[in-house]
């Protein structure tokens, strides 16, 4: 995570205007036990407000919201003897993947908290949730309706709204994915302009916009439409296809015909198709003139075999 992104987070919260029921700003108060409620309560609202993290920030004034600098370093504050993010992440039911991170801002020292929004369960902290409304931080219990839309609204983990790439420009999305078969694909005119582009891309949760005015590209973004999937983690580029055929029954015989594919699956699909169906055996007929070559197996068929065993795969 770079220091000029964190940057660009710090400066788009303060052009929030105010303190929300997913954001917080403080000046120095670092009390663990006011951080842990303030965890849970920020998880939970974030969920409800739909948001997918939430923060809170030391070294902000709350009146002003003007960059103060703070001298908070959480990683050597303490709690109850133990450090507190490990305190603070035993506290926490059930574990979120929180993150303090040191900020150095042209107008001070900042200190930024991202709190994933609840997903399997409410956020409670030593085992009591809570929910922010205002500036309050009130039992989740203590309010029936809430807890009953967090409820509705928490959903398991999806992996294809994941992030692949973060923090990147508009040309290394352009580059990184081939938006152009999308719209053949999709059977769409190529919108003349880039905003055009990438409002589809967003419609369809390829892409989602990070701050600073750079973009995030979703899983789903790259595992379909990759021009190149060796250009992602090493994760998502090891489920790139590879298509191998044996001159036997088994995988003891000898390779007869190899590819390992880097396109995404939506991207090199046909091309995929068309090698199978070269390899395939093909049944002769001879008419009055002419000897035409008809597939052994219908092509139909063969895409429902691919197509199924690519998308019934555990992403995860």
């Amino acid at each position: 995570m770079s220091q000029q992104r964190d940057i660009d987070v710090v400066n788009d919260l303060l052009a929030v205007g105010s303190e929300t029921t997913w954001l917080e700003f403080k000046k120095d108060n670092t009390e663990p036990d006011t951080i842990g409620v303030r965890c849970s309560a920020l998880a939970n609202a974030a969920r409800l407000a739909g948001k997918d993290v939430a923060y809170m920030v030391w070294g902000v004034e709350d009146s002003t919201h003007q960059v103060t600098g703070t001298s908070f370093n959480p990683d050597n504050q303490k709690a109850h003897g133990q450090e507190l993010q490990f305190w603070l992440a035993r506290q926490l039911q059930p574990s979120i993947p929180f993150e303090f991170r040191r900020v150095t801002h042209p107008d001070g020292p900042v200190v930024l908290l991202e709190i994933p929004a609840a997903t399997s369960a409410p956020v409670a902290f030593k085992n009591i949730p809570y929910i922010r409304i205002g500036s309050a931080t009130p039992k989740l219990t203590d309010f029936p309706d809430r807890y009953q839309q967090l409820i509705e609204k928490l959903r398991p983990y999806t992996w294809e709204h994941a992030l692949a790439r973060q923090y990147v420009s508009g040309d290394e999305v352009l580059d990184l994915l081939d938006y152009s078969s999308y719209f053949k694909l999709t059977k769409q005119p190529l919108p003349d302009n880039r905003q055009g582009i990438f409002d589809k891309l967003q419609a369809e949760r390829l892409v989602t916009r990070d701050v600073g005015e750079k973009w995030n590209i979703t899983n789903l973004g790259a595992i379909l439409f990759a021009s190149d999937l060796s250009q992602f983690d090493s994760a998502l580029a090891r489920k790139s296809v590879r298509f191998i055929a044996y001159s036997g029954k088994n995988r003891a015989a000898n390779v007869s015909h190899r590819v390992d594919g880097n396109k995404g699956y939506a991207v090199g699909f046909e091309r995929l198709i068309e090698f199978i169906n070269g390899i395939l055996p093909k049944n002769e007929h001879i008419d009055v003139a002419l000897r035409t070559e008809e597939p052994l197996f219908p092509t139909i068929a063969v895409r429902e075999l691919i197509a199924n065993a690519l998308i019934h795969q555990d992403m995860t």
